[in-house]
């Protein structure tokens, strides 16, 4: 385990996933569990020290390490993390801690069972047996961030909804009918620290909510997460006519051609801000373009032309 994440560290030195970082400081819980938090948190990599070293004793300590990286250069601001001594990792303590949950982890699904109510046990599995489990792990591993005291809070939650989402999909339960889970069940399973969900009617099933903020009836346990990332567009619409303006162009083939472009360029979807922010710059671009395009079209009043002979007098009489 150790030695796969060294492996990871190693690819995303020198930082070439801009994209991918830049929309990962954007308000979210990836920031604690992005790969250099984990391998912190696992004890593998610390923040290196800066110490002047002269080049000859640099040059020599490159050369006694082998070939292998010792340090690497994480995060936007390239900051320098050395790898720790083997003896500093806690994946031992994290596995240990994780194989003692097994029990409560597993699903009726893990012994070989089919049953009609895989959904009702799934639902007990994201409200409540996940999340004590997780709570459990941290505490007796030291390597997830959060301790007991935070059990209620956005990073368990956060982790359970990704075991809950694993399920989903290994049990073929993706695409399932969510009328019979209430809103407060599927509160239990979502990550959403500003209580989005709070605003919609107690009496709504999971496939209402998921049907209202989502355009699907499946996708209720990923609700929350619509209004969470379109929070940061919508906070700066003040006024109902911005709003309608911004609910325009989202919806216009203007704005599902900047998402194909920044995936197909990028390799992953565009934060709603970023995709937002772009097409409204292409927007207002088009918009100069069309006021100066009227102006270019329209000829010039030609000046009337005075003869060569009548300047040349001109002249002569001003000298």
């Amino acid at each position: 385990m150790r030695s796969a994440v060294v492996r990871a560290l190693a690819a995303a030195d020198g930082a070439p996933h801009g994209a991918q970082l830049a929309q990962l400081h954007r308000p979210g819980v990836s920031r604690f569990f992005g790969l250099r938090t984990t391998a912190t948190n696992l004890g593998i990599i610390g923040p290196k020290p800066f110490k002047p070293v002269p080049p000859r004793l640099a040059t020599a300590a490159a050369k006694s390490a082998g070939a292998a990286r010792q340090a690497y250069r994480l995060g936007t601001n390239l900051t320098v993390y050395e790898v720790l001594d083997p003896s500093a990792s806690k994946c031992d303590k994290f596995l240990e801690a994780t194989r003692a949950e097994e029990q409560g982890l597993a699903t009726p699904y893990d012994a070989g069972a089919s049953t009609p109510c895989a959904l009702d046990d799934l639902i007990d599995y994201g409200t409540r047996r996940a999340g004590a489990a997780l709570q459990r792990i941290g505490a007796k591993s030291g390597a997830l961030p959060f301790c007991v005291a935070d059990a209620s809070g956005y990073c368990i939650d956060f982790l359970r909804r990704k075991l809950v989402a694993a399920r989903l999909h290994q049990q073929n339960l993706h695409e399932c009918d969510w009328s019979p889970v209430n809103k407060a069940s599927l509160q239990s399973m979502s990550a959403d620290a500003k209580g989005n969900l709070e605003m919609i009617p107690d009496r709504w099933r999971a496939s209402e909510i998921s049907s209202f903020l989502t355009g699907r009836a499946d996708w209720g346990l990923f609700a929350s997460v619509f209004p969470c990332l379109w929070g940061e567009v919508a906070e700066k619409l003040s006024t109902e006519d911005d709003r309608a303006r911004a609910l325009a162009l989202v919806k216009s083939k203007d704005f599902l051609r900047v998402v194909q472009s920044f995936r197909r360029s990028e390799g992953i979807a565009p934060h709603p801000a970023v995709a937002y922010g772009i097409a409204v710059a292409e927007e207002k671009k088009q918009s100069k373009r069309a006021m100066v395009s009227p102006r270019a079209s329209t000829p010039r009043k030609k000046r009337a032309s005075t003869p060569r002979k009548k300047r040349k007098a001109s002249a002569g009489v001003a000298q």
